[in-house]
């Protein structure tokens, strides 16, 4: 009976794991997106710095051209909330304001599915690395 629930909630940290995995490749498909101002499929340097200089002027709220930690401290939970009202909205499917627990249920088995790539019912850990975003290339 222990190791059963022991392995029981193996699986189900390894489904959250993988659930986070998915969402961060996600993220990097947006992030990619936003970078590539062209289109073309690549990010130059100078997209890059396009980018950081939008996100630097973001964070520097009195515009004195520094961004002092409290800065970068609001800006950092003003992201954080922005995503999760996001993530809050795709899951709330009926649009009420608030989570069932078969919405939050439902999205969570959707992600699972995207995760299963040979479609078993189950995930291995090469499945859960695949959805891992890639470091250093």
């Amino acid at each position: 009976m222990k190791k059963t629930a022991i392995l029981i909630g193996l699986g189900v940290a390894i489904a959250a794991a993988g659930a986070a995995l998915a969402q961060n490749g996600e993220r990097a498909e947006r992030m990619f997106d936003k970078f590539d101002t062209n289109g073309d499929g690549r990010i130059t340097q100078s997209e890059a710095e396009i980018f950081r200089d939008q996100r630097f002027a973001k964070m520097d709220v009195n515009g004195d051209g520094q961004v002092t930690l409290t800065e970068m401290q609001e800006a950092g939970r003003q992201r954080a909330a922005d995503r999760m009202a996001k993530r809050f909205e795709k899951i709330d499917a009926n649009g009420d304001g608030a989570l069932a627990r078969t919405e939050f249920q439902d999205q969570g088995a959707r992600r699972f599915e995207r995760m299963d790539a040979n479609g078993d019912g189950a995930l291995t850990l090469d499945e859960i690395k695949s959805r891992r975003p890639r470091k250093g290339g």
